[in-house]
């Protein structure tokens, strides 16, 4: 068993900000550059506003399923590197490039 060391740990607002915008990127298929996050109280659990570009290939699923994707994510994957409780997940999928993959 590992003993308890005195003192305080906190996570501050811009950390959460880039976790949560940076799981959301890689399921939007962006740089996580180009994807904003904001956080605020949820009835005592953490509300998540992702906002971003999505880019998809012909054959990756629509742009509503990836916006899925992102916020089950950014409750699941970010609420656990966070060590924080998600409430409320908004995407906003501000913009979108598809990919062909063919070349003229």
């Amino acid at each position: 068993m590992s003993e308890r060391i005195p003192g305080r740990v906190s996570v501050q607002t811009r950390a959460l900000h880039r976790v949560f915008a940076a799981v959301a990127a890689e399921q939007l298929g962006s740089p996580a550059t180009a994807v904003s996050a904001r956080v605020a109280d949820d009835a005592g659990r953490l509300g998540v506003t992702v906002e971003g570009p999505a880019a998809r290939r012909s054959d990756s699923p629509s742009l509503v399923r990836l916006g899925e994707l992102a916020r089950d994510a950014v409750s699941e994957k970010g609420g656990r590197i966070a060590g924080v409780v998600v409430g409320r997940v908004s995407v906003r999928i501000t913009d979108a490039a598809v990919h062909t993959g063919r070349v003229s």
